[in-house]
């Protein structure tokens, strides 16, 4: 069985990111709060220099994973402040590990992708390979439309290259490999 992030993630907590600065600490906090609910508890950090500002995330602390996954499930797409999305995601305990160099070993990329596929679909697409912890499309230096998955065990990166690699998805035929980085995750667990 190989690696997992799971002991890099806080799983009953979730991390909530690109949270538009424009929108009120106080308008953040409630409705975060709402959808939480009552058994969770939301923490916004204010900007140090302008107490009228948060910092653009926030956290929400649930009682149990059960509770975290559920919120999780529900709001992944669908988040907004201002009708500018943000990120939800298991919240980091090794920020290294979940983001860093480390992560490399743990993710996908997804090239030849057509760009009628968003997000949502990636993750719709990727998630029977095993869990998900965030995915994004985005284009590269040679203006390539690319996907790029990063699951939470490491086991899923084979699944997901040896199911998908080569599958016609959408108008394309896609190529699905491991991080061309993820030899530096193994040279930082030395």
């Amino acid at each position: 069985m190989g690696d997992s992030l799971r002991p890099a993630l806080k799983m009953q907590n979730l991390h909530v990111r690109d949270i538009t600065r424009d929108a009120s600490p106080a308008s953040v906090k409630a409705y975060l709060e709402q959808l939480g609910g009552a058994g969770c508890k939301v923490v916004l950090p204010i900007d140090h220099n302008n107490s009228d500002k948060h910092i653009g995330h926030a956290f929400l602390n649930f009682n149990t994973f059960q509770e975290s996954k559920k919120c999780l499930d529900k709001y992944r797409f669908s988040l907004k402040f201002k009708n500018q999305p943000a990120k939800l995601m298991y919240a980091p305990i090794d920020k290294h590990k979940a983001f860093g160099p480390k992560s490399y070993k743990f993710q996908i990329i997804v090239k030849n992708l057509s760009e009628e596929v968003d997000v949502e679909m990636l993750y719709d697409f990727f998630s029977p390979y095993g869990e998900i912890f965030q995915c994004k499309t985005d284009i590269d230096d040679f203006q390539q439309y690319y996907g790029q998955v990063t699951y939470i065990d490491q086991d899923s990166v084979a699944m997901a290259v040896a199911g998908a690699d080569k599958t016609r998805w959408q108008s394309s035929v896609i190529e699905v490999t491991q991080h061309h980085k993820a030899y530096m995750a193994e040279e930082h667990d030395m």
